[in-house]
């Protein structure tokens, strides 16, 4: 079988977790029939309740199609990511529980996979036809850095970079990212409030985030982190 070019975080952060979820039980459950090449990517049946036609590109996993009724409105499914999560496995490229399962603590191993994500954060300057696969993208590179950083434990180097990773955020927005559905918007807060439960949890480090809140940032995030803090004071 050709390799895909996308890999097991591209489908995790496709869409909503509940929908990765439903997906990884279609695909477990053996629902992927036999899977068939074609010149766009693959294709194949999904088997149950209702028998769905479902195919997917060898290139992006939000490009493919479905007969169930998501996919007759050109919306993701979890039927085509099962699929692409079969193509993954069944390539050899990767298995389905060996990929992106645990966020590292290694804070070098983290900059290395915020550093692929962060490709996915571009400025929208396509046409009106492809604002919604701009916006899959930007759900998936918000997705893996927030992941990504998720099990980072409390340290100065630690936050000093989650916030520097906040500023970097803020600068991809202040640089035309079109984030309309907020899915980098809300990578930056669980950063910030990241940064809030490592002050709670470490009292050391408070006085140093309390100074992140004193940066100035094009879309308040200081204010933001300054709130949440302040929260987790009375709390």
């Amino acid at each position: 079988m050709q390799q895909p070019k996308f890999n097991h975080a591209d489908i995790k952060f496709a869409d909503g977790l509940a929908t990765f979820k439903r997906a990884q039980d279609l695909y477990k459950a053996g629902k992927v029939d036999v899977i068939h090449e074609t010149s766009f990517g693959y294709s194949s049946t999904m088997l149950g309740t209702h028998a769905y036609k479902v195919s997917v590109s060898s290139k992006r996993v939000d490009d493919g199609h479905c007969d169930c009724y998501l996919g007759q409105n050109d919306r993701l499914c979890k039927h085509v990511l099962a699929l692409a999560l079969a193509v993954l496995t069944i390539s050899g490229k990767a298995s389905i529980d060996s990929t992106g399962a645990q966020a590292s603590t290694d804070l070098s191993e983290v900059k290395q996979q915020v550093a692929e994500a962060m490709r996915h954060l571009k400025a929208y300057t396509g046409p009106s036809r492809i604002w919604f696969s701009y916006q899959r993208k930007l759900a998936t590179g918000a997705g893996i850095i927030a992941h990504a950083v998720s099990a980072l434990p409390p340290s100065k180097e630690n936050a000093v970079y989650l916030w520097r990773l906040v500023e970097r955020l803020d600068k991809k927005l202040s640089n035309r990212v079109d984030d309309s559905d907020g899915f980098v918007g809300e990578c930056a807060y669980k950063i910030i409030q990241q940064l809030a439960d490592y002050a709670k949890a470490s009292p050391d480090l408070a006085p140093l985030i309390k100074r992140f809140a004193e940066k100035k940032t094009s879309f308040n995030f200081e204010s933001e982190l300054l709130a949440r803090l302040k929260s987790g004071q009375r709390t």
